[in-house]
């Protein structure tokens, strides 16, 4: 019989600054789940400590069933908490990402893209003891532990409280600010490649092979920064809901993601937050109501969306309760630092029987990362993206000893390794894109994060992939 992990627990009546108690741990597994401006939905930050062993897969792994680890890692008997309703929803377990070709353990997809043969694990997870939880709705911070370790835990929390903290200014001049400074930008797809694949995609679609497919492409440059620096500035510069900073093996994840994958609550419903649909900020008020609207009257943009709700909804049928899948929105626009988007909401009540794991299995990879129907858009992304993936277009966020969890989409998120940064953007195709619009929403989507690169550290702009070393 499995022992019943124990945890001590203390509250305080102000919020921690995580993100500069973040900045003082220099080494060791952390991660760092950010809501950097509240809003529904949204109202916790998390600071992940003292891991406690970690679990990771990468691509070539025969019968290693990584998904079955993340079950074996969780413990069922961890001791209830106090808070109730308004307590954290995460107080420990696993926390980190799972990248997109974990798709081979679960579907029948050739994998034929290349990549680097030492590079960053495809997935990765800590299982982690301390958790120090800022609700930014009520103004204070949960720190949960285990009995040896939450006197260390206050006095961090304590000591980074909000009001000390002086902001890191934003006062810059970034350079890469037009599509031809963006466009030089390092890839493998480059423009006229990326635009070739566009119509071949197209092609496919109006033949009646597939209806939707996500193509992306990748940067990829030296970086010589500082990776919470760079966080800091990313979310400061583009302070999306659901940002993350993730350290292990030598890999830093930083995440400016807007969207919601999967999240399961205490009551067991699921629920997904797809986004299909982009448009950039304007100038102007006026330009900037101008993309907006235009973003909102879309038909493409619109197709795009609910043929990846009504994807969503058979991911959540496989584990959800009969007649409980609904989507209580429906192509509703959000605004963001750097874009507009059009988002849809499916939930459901996961079925008696089902786990967390079984309801990350049964949507994994996010479906606005792959198009319509899933796997067959999944072996055309395998037979056409020269690269992998990895952590991009998967999850990322935490798995509680409880049974919940909450992932984001791995979007708007740079990867450092070993002194290189990789960005990946892209979009859906369907049977009425165009190559030159498809072409211009990768570069409205790498403005943020590339920006951000620019201004935390040195980024080489006229380096091309061969320079940069696996």
């Amino acid at each position: 019989m499995r022992s019943r992990l124990r945890r001590a627990w203390d509250v305080l009546p102000q919020e921690t600054d995580l993100v500069a108690l973040l900045g003082s741990l220099r080494a060791g597994d952390v991660a760092l789940l950010d809501t950097p401006r509240p809003s529904a939905g949204h109202r916790w930050s998390f600071l992940c400590l003292d891991p406690n062993g970690r679990i990771v897969w990468t691509p070539g792994r025969a019968g290693d069933d990584f998904f079955a680890r993340i079950e074996a890692a969780l413990e069922p008997a961890v001791e209830d908490l106090p808070g109730g309703p308004d307590g954290p929803p995460f107080t420990g377990g696993l926390a980190g990402w799972l990248g997109y070709e974990l798709l081979h353990l679960l579907e029948s997809v050739p994998d034929v893209a290349a990549g680097p043969t030492q590079g960053p694990p495809t997935a990765a997870l800590a299982r982690f003891d301390t958790v120090i939880a800022v609700d930014h709705l009520e103004t204070r911070t949960w720190i949960v532990s285990t009995p040896r370790q939450i006197r260390r835990a206050v006095r961090l929390a304590h000591e980074h409280r909000s009001s000390a903290h002086v902001e890191l200014p934003v006062e810059l001049a970034p350079r890469l600010t037009d599509d031809s400074s963006l466009e030089a930008m390092p890839s493998e797809l480059d423009p006229v490649e990326y635009r070739r694949l566009v119509a071949h995609l197209r092609d496919e679609i109006l033949a009646g092979e597939v209806f939707e497919v996500c193509l992306t492409r990748r940067h990829r440059m030296p970086w010589n920064g500082d990776g919470v620096g760079l966080f800091r500035v990313l979310r400061r510069s583009s302070p999306n809901p659901m940002s993350a900073y993730v350290r292990m093996l030598e890999t830093e994840v930083v995440s400016s993601s807007p969207e919601r994958f999967l999240r399961l609550d205490r009551d067991r419903w699921l629920e997904s937050r797809p986004i299909k649909g982009t448009r950039p900020r304007g100038e102007t008020t006026a330009e900037d109501r101008r993309f907006r609207d235009e973003l909102a009257g879309s038909e493409k943009d619109r197709a795009e969306n609910m043929m990846i709700v009504d994807l969503t909804r058979n991911d959540l049928g496989r584990v959800c309760e009969f007649g409980s899948v609904e989507v209580p929105e429906l192509c509703t626009i959000e605004s963001h630092a750097h874009t507009h988007q059009m988002v849809s909401t499916v939930r459901g009540r996961l079925r008696e029987g089902f786990s967390a794991v079984d309801a990350i299995r049964a949507a994994f990879p996010p479906g606005s990362m792959t198009g319509a129907p899933k796997v067959a858009a999944m072996r055309y992304i395998s037979s056409v993206e020269p690269v992998r993936r990895g952590a991009y277009a998967g999850a990322l966020g935490w798995i509680g000893h409880d049974g919940t969890f909450d992932l984001s989409v791995v979007i708007r998120t740079i990867t450092l390794y070993r002194g290189v940064a990789e960005l990946h953007v892209g979009g859906a195709v369907v049977a009425d894109s165009d190559p030159d619009s498809e072409y211009q929403e990768t570069l409205d989507k790498a403005r943020g994060p590339l920006l951000a690169l620019e201004m935390a550290g040195e980024v080489c702009a006229k380096s091309t992939p061969a320079e940069v070393k696996p």
